[in-house]
């Protein structure tokens, strides 16, 4: 893989963002062993560590490179390239992970096919999730590239054809869209390890289906401009389940759905953007609990010019602060690049309001209801 500038920043920040993964993981599991009373041998634990999320380390950037080169080459599809990844992989994964299970329970490890078939289902579970993870980042990561590509292409165009505005709008939201922060993914996965780890199989299987939901929405709602509201909300909940794993009674959640009709669309990502933005600069900065309030409703008005009724959707997403928390003025970047991709979908038809007081922090949205 020739390294530009470019890909020496994704590998570096692969490396950095799987030593974060593996340093979380491993305080989360002295935690979760402390609570319970366990004793635990910490080099022996961090050894297992090391020999199950290392070589995944050192696979991503193989990954990343395979998948750019058969897109490159253009002689295999995405999903037959993927299924010949996992092929090659699910042996060296087979192995490691009885090792590291082995070791940090400290059981013998030859026979190896009795070791193999002891492994609980979970776990296998679990790195294959770990697999699609990686492989989306990989995909998205190429998309981008791409994205940035085509972008780049048409605004030289534009010089001398009037009617490729269309397709740089476009292209602009594509690129905004493709500056979602993903790691919420990596905090459910975490979050997933953690109910493995205390053998709580039932809850790990339900926020299992729950990511998968997650993914599925994400990959399908990515290529879409408009999506259902009902399916943003969905989706939306899902990702608060998956985060009240995480911070369990530290996050308060309360949805208002006060709509009267149930019919509206919006573009994708639109709710998560906000919620993700409160939990992020909230809870996560502070540490502390935080009360999340989200409110829909929608409303009928007069358009002036055109003296017909319009329909329209109101969001509003509420957190609570720390009074001793300095806040940034203005909008964030989710937000900035959501407030961009909704002026290239909707014209002047859009309001955006944030307020900050000493006790909270709220984001107010209206939009048209059909697009």
């Amino acid at each position: 893989m020739k390294l530009n500038n470019f890909n020496t920043k994704a590998l570096i920040a692969n490396f950095v963002v799987w030593a974060l993964f593996v340093t979380i993981s491993l305080s989360a599991s002295f935690i979760d062993a402390n609570r319970a009373g366990i004793e635990v041998d910490v080099p022996i634990r961090i050894i297992g560590y090391l020999i199950s999320f290392i070589p995944w380390m050192l696979i991503t950037p193989v990954f990343y490179w395979f998948l750019q080169k058969q897109q490159e080459q253009k002689k295999l599809s995405i999903l037959a390239t993927s299924l010949i990844l996992l092929v090659s992989w699910a042996p060296v994964v087979v192995i490691l992970e009885t090792a590291s299970y082995s070791i940090m329970r400290k059981t013998e490890l030859f026979p190896l096919i009795d070791s193999i078939i002891a492994l609980p289902i979970v776990i296998w579970v679990y790195c294959f999730l770990l697999y699609a993870v990686i492989l989306g980042a990989c995909l998205a990561l190429l998309y981008y590239r791409r994205s940035n590509a085509n972008r780049l292409e048409a605004l030289k165009a534009k010089q001398t054809n009037v009617e490729l505005e269309l397709q740089l709008s476009e292209l602009r939201i594509q690129s905004l869209l493709s500056q979602l922060e993903p790691h919420f993914l990596f905090n459910a996965l975490n979050s997933i390890a953690s109910l493995v780890r205390t053998l709580d199989k039932k809850r790990a299987l339900t926020a299992i289906r729950r990511l998968s939901d997650l993914l599925r929405y994400a990959i399908e709602a990515s290529n879409q401009k408009y999506v259902n509201f009902e399916d943003e909300l969905n989706f939306v909940q899902d990702y608060l389940s998956l985060q009240s794993l995480r911070f369990e009674e530290k996050l308060s959640i309360k949805l208002l759905d006060k709509r009267s009709v149930q019919n509206q669309i919006c573009p994708p990502f639109l709710l998560q953007t906000f919620v993700e933005n409160a939990i992020k600069h909230g809870l996560e900065a502070e540490g502390s609990a935080m009360n999340l309030l989200i409110e829909i409703t929608d409303n009928q008005s007069l358009h002036e010019q055109t003296n017909h009724y319009k329909d329209t959707l109101h969001l509003l997403v509420k957190n609570s602060h720390l009074q001793t928390i300095k806040k940034s003025k203005g909008l964030g970047i989710g937000l900035t690049n959501l407030k961009a991709r909704l002026d290239i979908l909707y014209q002047e038809n859009v309001t955006l309001e944030t307020s900050n007081t000493s006790d909270f922090y709220q984001v107010k949205l209206q939009i048209p209801a059909h697009g």
